[in-house]
């Protein structure tokens, strides 16, 4: 009798064990794709390998060089192909101050156009990127985010189910209609704000190399471009991994007044 009543238990508690476990493996699909998405950032502008390089002997490659040793915040792993340019009206950066497989940084293909001062200053945006390991910590970020979601929503989803249907149909329906969707706004608004804090990290060392007022002017530059699609605050952290252009002036005053006190 208990040898029947404990085959019967886990024939019922089985099929909830296995759905558990193929829904959980569906969601770590979901976080390793996310994982390797963030690493491939630069992918969104350009093939890295396809993009032209910024010859040696340029004057604007020298200066930026010269002032990001000076700074100490040019990458160990810094090389003749490390610095590209492309067709974008933003700058990227890929890899680590200690990456192992090499840092590179890509600037807009129009930078000759740009104010040299300034182009050094986004470039040492992007050089504060890579020492405070950004990319690697965005990562680390997004795994932990999502893994979390997965586990709550499929806790919540266990208890929401309808048994009046399939388990299976139960469990998915109550899991994608309901339960996820819910976290989806507040996923976006975490990983948001730890890529907005990030942005302010990195303008901070081009402000430490005394470029303050360059990145300023760029970003001043920029809200004049693009002046019909300025987001909001709310909107920034709901759709952008980008904080508003009046946030990261605000931050670079803020600097200078304690650079100055």
């Amino acid at each position: 009798m208990i040898e029947l009543f404990n085959i019967r238990s886990i024939a019922v508690v089985l099929p909830e064990v296995l759905l558990l476990f193929s829904c959980g493996l569906i969601d770590i699909t979901d976080v390793v794709c996310q994982y390797f998405n963030r690493l491939s950032v630069t992918k969104d502008i350009e093939d890295i390998d396809v993009a032209p390089i910024v010859p040696m002997h340029t004057p604007m490659r020298k200066t930026i060089e010269q002032v990001a040793q000076k700074y100490n915040v040019l990458p160990k792993t810094w090389n003749e192909k490390s610095l590209r340019c492309c067709a974008t009206t933003n700058a990227a950066c890929n890899g680590t101050n200690a990456s192992a497989v090499g840092s590179t940084l890509i600037i807009p293909s129009n930078y000759q156009s740009i104010q040299p001062r300034q182009i050094v200053a986004i470039a040492l945006h992007e050089f504060g990127h890579m020492k405070k390991n950004h990319v690697e910590k965005d990562n680390q970020a997004r795994v932990l985010v999502h893994m979390l979601r997965a586990l709550l929503v499929a806790l919540i989803t266990t208890y929401m189910k309808d048994e009046s249907v399939h388990p299976i149909v139960g469990y998915l329906s109550v899991k994608f209609l309901i339960v996820q969707p819910m976290f989806d706004p507040f996923i976006r608004c975490v990983l948001n704000y730890i890529a907005h804090q990030h942005e302010l990290e990195a303008d901070e060392i081009a402000c430490e190399c005394n470029y303050e007022d360059a990145l300023y002017a760029s970003l001043t530059k920029e809200k004049k471009l693009n002046q019909e699609t300025v987001p909001s605050v709310m909107y920034s952290y709901l759709y952008s991994n980008h904080p508003t252009i009046e946030t990261r002036q605000t931050a670079i005053l803020n600097y200078k007044k304690r650079k100055n006190m």
